[in-house]
């Protein structure tokens, strides 16, 4: 009898951990804005209906080249509100420079409550060489200089 007991009341945790789904928050990558998410959030919600979803609106386009410290102190006030809001947790993914500014914000934010940081081709231990965003942005004379 108490086996089933205890079968029982974990049944009814699991049920409830699987039946409401986590908010993911989205941040977008360098000379980007949140609509190059609209086909993912389209897809996450045929797949998974009612996931609070939010897709942070900073920096895009040009305004993404600022200061990677500055983005990191404004996308960890907007992501503050959606963490304190969701007790349970949250579910990060951050594609490109969003990755980093997403590791400043996850270092910088105590008691995140982040459970899942995904990051997509994020450069987390830096970039080598010349990107198609340098050769395009920055004159020649300025790329060897750029990291100063």
């Amino acid at each position: 009898m108490m086996v089933k007991l205890i079968f029982f009341f974990a049944t009814v945790l699991l049920i409830g951990q699987v039946c409401g789904y986590k908010p993911l928050v989205i941040v977008h990558g360098i000379l980007s804005d949140p609509s190059h998410f609209d086909g993912f959030v389209q897809m996450v919600t045929k797949a998974h209906p009612g996931t609070n979803i939010t897709i942070i609106n900073e920096y895009d386009g040009t305004e993404s080249l600022t200061s990677l410290w500055q983005q990191v102190d404004k996308f960890r006030s907007d992501m503050k509100a959606v963490v304190d809001s969701s007790p349970q947790g949250i579910h990060l993914l951050c594609y490109s420079q969003g990755g980093a500014i997403c590791r400043g914000v996850i270092a910088t934010l105590p008691n995140h409550q982040i459970h899942n940081f995904i990051s997509l081709s994020c450069p987390l231990l830096g970039q080598y060489g010349e990107t198609d965003v340098f050769t395009k942005y920055f004159p020649a004379m300025y790329r060897k200089d750029i990291y100063k």
